[in-house]
């Protein structure tokens, strides 16, 4: 099942709506049969969930990996865009000592952190800022990441986005995986054992938990051949969803479409989508009630992002003030997904950090 290559259009004064493949693909297979539900409800959000409830019944999604997915049971600290340790490291000579840090002070103040995300600042990138070597950099942590899992006991969410043309991993640059190269991105051609080799290394030597694929949108829309090729977006989504699978890892989708909303249902791994877009102080992304109803709806749990507890952050790469934490732990705790303050030290209101 591929929801990658479908579209749909409508025309509002002609009352019309129509659906099929995109017109970008280069072939459609012969015998390739293409499928629509159309359901009618009453109000939105009733409709869109019960229409949900039809394709997790139809795709049969497991919900158990949601279930028992550690980073949503969790409080976790995060250190994406719009938190304070983005890119930063304040006081500290590195993330290694950083995080570290973070560690003392939360248990010095009580506050149960289980986990951490670590975001794109942490590995090596290549061609346009796209990921040449998904492995630490040695300025960021000295004695890799299993020095930071070893001293904390957080095991790992570690963020990913789109490959470099000139990714170490590819034949085409003296590697030992095949890759889709164009421009100046690149993609694992599918069946190569890439994922399962990716994966695995990073739970067994560093202590990752969860993979996020972010950038979604932008590998869907720089680099052609996930359009007009059939199966090569499927395949990529369905593939990485094996390896995490294969090694008791679960997936969190960023920057998604809604095809990738509604590829997730043929990958039970696939827990959690962040729904917003990043947050940054003072913005307005916390205003998730559409993509929260489709993320519920499709079985996943939504993350809002980030957010900043306390209005004032004295050591913190965003020095402009968060006006409305309180809205924004509420948002993160409706949204129904991981929780995940970005505050710096010491600047964590264990009030509101606990009420979630």
């Amino acid at each position: 099942m591929n929801f990658n290559q479908d579209t749909w259009k409508s025309n509002k004064n002609q009352n019309v709506i129509g659906f099929g493949p995109i017109a970008a693909l280069n072939k459609v297979p012969s015998g390739t049969m293409f499928e629509v539900m159309l359901y009618a409800g009453s109000g939105i959000v009733d409709t869109v969930l019960e229409w949900g409830g039809l394709m997790r019944a139809y795709t049969k999604k497991d919900q158990t990996y949601r279930a028992k997915d550690y980073s949503i049971n969790n409080l976790g600290y995060w250190t994406d865009n719009g938190a304070c340790y983005y890119y930063y490291t304040g006081d500290y000579a590195n993330y290694e000592d950083a995080m570290v840090a973070v560690k003392e002070y939360a248990d010095k103040e009580g506050i149960p952190f289980k986990y951490l995300q670590i975001d794109s600042w942490w590995y090596f990138k290549g061609t346009s800022n796209g990921v040449k070597n998904w492995t630490a950099m040695p300025s960021i942590f000295p004695n890799g990441i299993e020095a930071v899992v070893k001293q904390t006991g957080w095991p790992i969410v570690a963020h990913n986005r789109y490959w470099a043309n000139n990714t170490d991993y590819a034949t085409q640059n003296g590697g030992k995986f095949d890759f889709v190269i164009e421009g100046t991105l690149g993609l694992p051609v599918p069946g190569n054992g890439f994922w399962d080799f990716l994966l695995s290394q990073a739970k067994s030597q560093w202590g990752l938990m969860v993979y996020e694929q972010d950038w979604l949108d932008y590998v869907g829309s720089y680099l052609p051949a996930t359009y007009k090729l059939f199966d090569l977006a499927k395949d990529w989504l369905e593939e990485m969803g094996k390896g995490a699978y294969d090694n008791g890892l679960t997936i969190q989708y960023c920057m998604a479409w809604p095809k990738h909303y509604l590829q997730s249902l043929l990958i039970d791994v696939v827990t959690q989508i962040r729904v917003s877009d990043d947050y940054q102080p003072g913005n307005t992304q916390w205003n998730i009630g559409d993509t929260v109803i489709l993320a519920e709806a499709l079985g996943l749990s939504a993350f809002k992002d980030t957010f900043h507890t306390e209005t004032s952050q004295t050591k913190c790469k965003f020095t402009k003030p968060e006006p409305y934490p309180e809205l924004e732990t509420v948002s993160a705790c409706l949204a129904g997904g991981p929780i995940g303050p970005g505050d710096s030290i010491p600047d964590m209101n264990k009030t509101l950090i606990m009420s979630t």
